[in-house]
């Protein structure tokens, strides 16, 4: 068998690995032992194993097993023909004199630069006016340090991450729960073409599409659920962040705008969202819900909506009533306590119950997290409904104005993929905010909203570390605590939640800043004395996505706003206060602004001079697009319900604009960003819009004696 071309020819592959190996550099005798003697340095004591901290900090980013080919495959499967193509001649052109001379200063090709020179190099595109260049630093920062850590897991052990098997701790936790089972439509041996027929299909098993599938089914419909996901027994779900962003995250967890301002993470799996976030279940405020309804979704200021709201958390347990904070969240609890901040429990989808883990990112294994799998999906299967995964729906069919069914490739377990047709007179489309809309758009729909209004609750990262403190970061519950201190900066709604966020090293990396080789492992060496922090931002400004024409790769246009920059300052400088009252030794943000050490022999707290200065020189600084990291893990708003067609793709109960029997029950119908963690406000609208589907269906009624299933 031939093996595929590479992406770069060597050339352009040795000034690429010369750049990532900055990044990511070995660093110098003298630069280790400066590491060794630093006081605040304390997690390379002698409790650690100084040789396997010693061989982490010689390790390049290239010398990491298995890096090469992982950067490959992000290459080739997630990034688009054209940013390959520009991303191969900026190499090409860096090898020459007068590429080099324009783009560093110097005749010298950057790859035959020393390590210190390309530092610098590298510093001052992160600093270009030009966002292209800012976007050639962020790209190559980006792909370094998400990649190595997914590749050093074993070095990382020298520094106090522990990827292991959980069960060897709490083996009751995970004997003692009965989880579901799912039987999928098998069709082996059904040769290349497959024809069905169901009352219903949806497509995508997420917050929306289990929800939706759950009251179809149980209302006596045949419902067929397509996910282009797979589904992981709960037995068989992975501790390794790497394998849980290749096999359950939109583009192997390696998504990025395509200015390379904003990293994105979606869950792509039997399931979607609710198998790998975070557990978080806020309900809809009330300044969004009256918000919607004034853009003419009037429900989600009705009595129903509440109910809806009441219904869902019902069924997956949702409490505040069984939580204990990790060191990051009872920090933050600590902090807002001591400053007069408010500060809050975020309630948990956990059945009630306490849920220690954080490794729910790749997947609640324990089965005490109850998403889709553990609620929605098992009741729409116990009512009948049927599964196919790994099937990448091509196009709903639409003849006069009418959906027909849908057009998939599935991927058979043999290997072999087969084309499926599922013929169906109600179509509900909930494949979330980055897939709905480009399912429409190759059904040959032209509504010129479809993916645009697209929201990402946009976030800047803070870090505390202490100097003697172990907190182990990447355990506990993850996301239990909140402060909404700034969260309605303009009064019209908009600003930052401050929230604790997933420690696993990927996302670690992107929270720490890199401000030269030295610096970044420095804080690595710290990394399991650290606590994390998102400023988690409704944004007010939006952006599109899109399908690649060439591949099909889904397409990010988004840089936020310097009004939504500006927010998400607020919160982080926000975080830094309750970090100083809880008293960390050490703040970094993710951004270019310098590190603080807090004076603990000062009794000032935040009105410290020391402390008013550096967070002035935080707001001088700014957030710059590309250079600082901006991530999300929300996306919301590009198939938006609207109360004609001019301004929307649904109308206010979910029906696709000018199609009959074509429906979208997912986040992509809000209005704007929700403002909280999407995951029950999700639920709630399906819920709603399930309902309108069942009006049509069994008869056309107006929705005038609509009835929630009661508790």
């Amino acid at each position: 068998m031939t093996a595929a071309k590479s992406v770069f020819t060597p050339a352009q592959w040795e000034v690429l690995d010369a750049l990532l190996d900055t990044i990511i550099a070995p660093l110098t005798d003298e630069e280790i032992n400066s590491l060794k003697s630093d006081t605040t340095a304390r997690s390379i004591a002698s409790e650690r194993d100084t040789e396997a901290v010693t061989a982490f900090l010689r390790q390049s980013a290239t010398s990491a097993p298995g890096f090469r080919q992982r950067i490959e495959g992000v290459f080739r499967d997630c990034i688009a023909p054209d940013a390959i193509a520009e991303a191969a001649r900026t190499f090409s052109i860096l090898r020459t004199i007068p590429g080099s001379l324009i783009l560093t200063g110097s005749t010298t090709p950057i790859h035959l630069r020393t390590r210190h020179e390309r530092e610098k190099i590298l510093l001052q595109w992160s600093n270009s006016r030009f966002a292209k260049i800012r976007g050639l630093y962020a790209t190559v920062k980006g792909l370094a340090t998400n990649t190595f850590v997914k590749s050093a897991n074993e070095t990382l052990k020298a520094l106090g991450y522990e990827a292991r098997d959980a069960d060897a701790d709490h083996p009751e936790r995970y004997t003692a729960k009965t989880f579901p089972t799912y039987k999928f439509l098998s069709l082996d041996g059904d040769g290349d073409d497959v024809e069905l027929t169901y009352d219903a299909v949806i497509i995508g098993s997420g917050s929306g599409g289990g929800v939706t599938a759950a009251r179809l089914a149980q209302s006596g419909h045949r419902v067929l659920v397509l996910e282009k996901g797979q589904f992981f027994p709960y037995d068989k779900l992975t501790l390794s962040e790497a394998e849980a962003h290749d096999k359950m995250y939109q583009s192997r967890g390696t998504l990025f705008s395509d200015d390379a301002s904003t990293f994105t993470l979606a869950g792509s799996t039997f399931g979607g969202g609710s198998t790998v976030n975070w557990s978080g279940s806020l309900q809809t405020q009330a300044y969004v819900r009256e918000e919607w309804a004034r853009e003419g979704c009037t429900f989600y200021r009705e009595p129903l909506y509440q109910e809806a709201l009441d219904h869902v958390c019902h069924r997956m347990g949702v409490s505040d009533k069984h939580i204990r904070h990790n060191p990051a969240n009872q920090t933050l609890v600590e902090g807002a306590r001591r400053l007069g901040y408010p500060v809050a429990n975020i309630p948990q989808n956990t059945m009630g119950t306490e849920h220690w883990c954080g490794y729910c990112g790749h997947g609640c294994r324990f089965g005490e997290k109850a998403g889709g799998v553990m609620t929605w999906l098992k009741d729409a299967a116990d009512a009948g409904a049927e599964f196919v995964c790994e099937a990448e729906v091509e196009k709903v069919v639409i003849e006069k104005g009418r959906a027909k069914g849908v057009v998939c490739r599935v991927k058979r377990e043999d290997g072999k993929e087969v084309v499926l047709k599922v013929n169906a007179k109600t179509v509900v489309v909930a494949g979330g905010s980055l897939n709905s809309p480009l399912i429409l758009r190759r059904s040959g729909l032209r509504n010129l909203h479809i993916g645009r209004n697209l929201h990402l609750h946009p976030v800047i990262c803070v870090a505390g570390f202490w100097d003697s403190k172990r907190t182990e970061p990447y355990k506990g519950g993850i996301m239990t605590a909140v402060s909404p201190i700034v969260e309605n900066l303009d009064h019209q709604g908009h600003g930052p939640k401050l929230e604790c966020l997933s420690m696993q090293p990927a996302l670690a990396a992107a929270v720490f800043p890199w401000k030269g080789a030295k610096e970044y492992k420095r804080l690595w060496t710290r990394y399991d004395q650290c606590v994390g922090y998102i400023s988690l931002t409704r944004d007010r400004d939006s952006g599109r996505v899109f399908e690649d024409e060439k591949t099909g790769i889904v397409r990010l246009e988004y840089t936020p706003s310097a009004f939504d920059r500006g927010n998400m300052l607020e919160g982080a400088i926000k975080i830094a206060d309750c970090l100083v009252a809880g008293g960390v030794d050490e703040i970094v943000l993710s951004t270019a602004a310098p590190t603080f050490r807090v004076d603990h022999a000062s009794a000032l707290g935040i009105a410290d001079p020391n402390y008013v200065k550096w967070v002035e020189e935080v707001r001088r600084m700014g957030v710059v697009p590309q250079r600082d990291g901006v991530g999300s893990a929300h996306q919301m708003g590009t198939c938006r319900m609207s109360r004609d067609p001019s301004k929307g793709v649904c109308d206010t109960k979910g029906k696709v604009w000018g199609v009959e029997g074509l429906w979208v029950s997912d986040a992509s119908v809000f209005s704007s960003a929700s403002g909280v963690n999407p995951m029950v406000t999700t639920m709630a609208t399906a819920y709603y819009i399930a309902g309108k589907v069942l009006e049509e269906m069994e008869g056309g009624r107006d929705g005038k004696g609509l009835q929630l299933a009661r508790l």
